[in-house]
Parts: C-alpha cells; structure tokens; sequence
C-alpha cells in the first residue's frame, strides 16, 4: 500500500482546531477578567461615593445643629450679668465646636471635589451621584461665606472683648 506512508499528516486539523479553541478560551477569560474587574472598581466608587455623601449630609446635620444651638443661646434676652457670662461660657465652647465642624465640612467638600476632577472612564458614572460637583462647589462657596460671617460675627458676639466683665 504506497498510500499509507505518505507525507501528509492528518493531525494537523485536528491540532489547529484544538489551538484555535485553547486561544478562544484565553481571549474569553481574559476579556471577562477586564469586565469583571471593570464592575468591581464601579461598585467600590460607588461605594465610597455613597459613604462620601453619607458624611457630607451627617456633617451638614451636625453643623446646622450647633449653629441652631448658638443661635438660641445669642437670641435670649439676659436680664442678669450671670445670665449673660453663662451664655459667654457656653457660646464659647459651641463657637469653637462649630468652627471644627465647618472645617471637618470644608474638608470634605474638597475631597469630594478632587474626587470629581480626577475623572477617568470608570468615573464617568459619577454624574448619576445626588451630589453633584455644582452642590459641592456651591458648599464650598457657602462654607466660605459662613467662615467670613462668623469671622465677623465673634467681633460683635455674646463673647465680645470690647464688653469686658468687671466683678461687682
């Protein structure tokens, strides 16, 4: 039988069909790894985004709070100096709590912002966030604008330096 021993391999086919389903399987991992990787780095900034508001609200919360708890305190009408250096007293502690508040604020205000203008493909779905850069940056705004209030403000407060207390 001269046929038998010929030249031609009849493997071959078969062998480029299996390398050619080994590179399909490669390629097919390889691109759901991307994929998978892409969805998790979505649901972790989703994640820290969500946490990164739940803290700007929790700090707008606190810092309406004490500003509520001052404005009280300056809005009674003291009819003795005891009243008056009690009031002192306690509007001196919530100024200075209310001063750390609006900087812990402040501070996220600006994390949040560098988050937004660090924006690659990944973060594009942040437009979809209740915090959008405009609120942000308006707070920013309004924070500074409180700063500059309360600057003014401590001039002419309950703890003016100009009305000194002098003991009876």
């Amino acid at each position: 039988m001269p046929f038998k021993n010929s030249g031609v391999d009849h493997s071959t086919p078969k062998k480029h069909a299996t390398e050619l389903r080994l590179w399909i399987i490669i390629i097919s991992l390889f691109l759901a790894g991307i994929v998978v990787a892409g969805i998790v780095a979505i649901g972790v900034q989703r994640h820290n985004d969500q946490q990164l508001a739940a803290q700007m609200i929790r700090s707008e919360v606190e810092l309406q709070t004490t500003g509520a708890e001052i404005s009280g305190i300056k809005d009674h009408e003291f009819k003795t100096m005891a009243e008056y250096v009690n009031a002192y007293v306690q509007v001196a502690h919530l100024l200075d709590d209310y001063d750390h508040k609006l900087e812990a604020c402040a501070d996220l205000c600006k994390r949040a912002q560098r988050r937004d203008q660090r924006r690659s493909l990944i973060n594009i779905l942040r437009n979809q966030n209740s915090y959008s850069s405009d609120v942000r940056r308006n707070t920013s705004e309004i924070i500074e604008l409180v700063r500059a209030i309360s600057a003014c403000d401590e001039e002419g407060s309950v703890g003016d330096s100009r009305y000194e207390f002098v003991a009876p």
